[in-house]
């Protein structure tokens, strides 16, 4: 899955750049690659569906809530993989 498919529209012009590249500096770290790890291992990595859940209803809401917690992620990714290219970008300028 692509950036731009994942939010249908050119990420570039999407996101700030410099937000972007705030976003890199923090997570291309050691420990900012450990927070994204523990973060996927909370998120995407864990199952959507809830176990506990009583009614369709319910089920449905709390999927949603999960869903939300990983596009965030998601999210999250895109902004450092963007905030790379720039940084990458002005450096070789």
């Amino acid at each position: 899955m692509t950036d731009k498919d994942l939010f249908g529209e050119d990420v570039e012009q999407a996101f700030n750049n410099e937000i972007a590249c705030t976003f890199y500096a923090l997570f291309h770290t050691e420990n900012g690659k450990k927070v994204i790890e523990h973060l996927k291992k909370m998120t995407i990595e864990r199952g959507s569906f809830p176990q506990a859940a009583q009614d369709g209803v319910m089920a449905a809401m709390l999927m949603s809530v999960r869903e939300g917690e990983n596009n965030l992620l998601r999210q999250i990714e895109v902004l450092i993989r963007t905030g790379e290219r720039e940084v990458n970008d002005r450096g070789t300028s």
